[in-house]
This record gives structure tokens, sequence and C-alpha cells, in this order.
């Protein structure tokens, strides 16, 4: 066999591959499709960011909620002249829980219960007194979100007079 039938075949394979017809659909129709596939990551990653902003709203009016409870608590201990007396003996419970509605689906209830007495330091035994009590406050927002907060609360009051 002669060298010049041995090239004949490589020569017709090399002119067939090097026609290009078609390969700038074939090219249009890969990038289209890296484009799409680029595409619904982004959109995935918006949605994705769209529900954790929705789920921290959430959960902060909660804990904020939950938050403003123990402050109503704190108050409703601070405004009275003197210690509430005990309504439940079986949980020292001296306030009941109160539910409170806020701003559109955020609430808040507390409990308080007495923990016990001790003398006030610096003053004479009888004469003024620090009761203990532990707050409870649970706050609600939205559907799912659910804080709670718990506060020792001290408050001083005079007694004998």
């Amino acid at each position: 066999m002669s060298t010049r039938n041995q090239h004949r075949p490589l020569a017709a394979l090399a002119a067939h591959l090097s026609s290009e017809h078609g390969i700038g659909m074939v090219s249009a129709m890969l990038a289209l499709s890296l484009l799409a596939v680029f595409a619904l990551v982004a959109a995935g990653l918006a949605m994705n960011e769209r529900r954790s902003a929705f789920n921290e709203e959430v959960h902060t009016g909660a804990f904020l909620s939950a938050d403003s409870g123990g402050e109503a608590a704190i108050n409703w201990l601070r405004v009275r002249e003197s210690a509430p007396p005990i309504q439940d003996f079986a949980t020292l419970r001296v306030a009941n829980p109160q539910e409170t509605v806020l701003h559109g689906s955020q609430r808040y209830d507390y409990s308080i219960s007495f923990v016990q007495w001790r003398p006030r330091a610096g003053y004479a035994v009888n004469t003024y007194r620090d009761f203990i009590y532990d707050v409870d406050s649970r706050g609600e927002a939205g559907t799912e979100g659910e804080s709670n907060v718990g506060l020792t609360v001290s408050k001083m009051t005079r007694q004998g007079y």
C-alpha cells in the first residue's frame, strides 16, 4: 500500500471535521442552558432569603413581645404599695397569667410567683424586707413565633406600718 492512499482517509476526515456548519446553534443552546441554570439558582437563593428574613422578623417580634410581658410584670409589682398576697399556695403564684394583645398578631402573657423574702441589708429586721419573685413571660408573634423570658425580680417593701 502506498503512503498516498493512507493519507487520503485522514484528509477526508480532517475536511469533514473542519466543516463548522451548525456549531453556532449548538453554542447558543449551550449558552442559553447555562444561563437558565444560573437563573434558577439565583431565583432559589432569592426565595430562601425572603423566607429567612420573614422567619427572623417573626421570631424577633415574639422575643420583643415576651420582653414586653416581663416589663409589664415588673410594672405590676412596682405600683403595688405592699407585697401582693399569694393567690395559689400550690405554685406560690401571686399574679395569674394576663394576656395582652399588642400590634397585629403579637401578644404576651405573664405570671408572677413568690420565691422568698429576706430582711433588707442595712435596715432593722422588721422594717424593710426584700420580696423575691419569679416572672415567667411568654410572647407570641404570627402563627409560629413564640418566645419565653424568665426574670427574677426583687421588691423592697416596708413592714409593720
